[in-house]
């Protein structure tokens, strides 16, 4: 399970850290990969707010930690294997 969670862990790190590319068109600030949609404004602060920031939490933050923390609970074991 930890496996797979790291092999995904790149793609959702990435895809979540676009959201906050943002490049200058003009006088506004606009998506690097969506030029239609303003930075910072209507449905991209709305997604940076309920989706972006809270998946950056969980996914970028949480698996290492989750990682971690079953590796520390089961040292003794592993110690033992090595």
């Amino acid at each position: 399970m930890i496996v797979v969670l790291f092999l995904v862990h790149p793609d959702i790190a990435k895809i979540m850290f676009s959201s906050f590319n943002c490049i200058k068109v003009d006088e506004n600030y606009r998506m690097k990969d969506n030029v239609r949609s303003i930075c910072y404004q209507g449905e991209h602060l709305f997604f940076m707010s309920a989706v972006a920031f809270p998946s950056i939490g969980v996914w970028v933050l949480g698996i290492p930690l989750f990682a971690f923390f079953v590796l520390y609970k089961n040292k003794r074991v592993i110690n033992l294997m090595g």
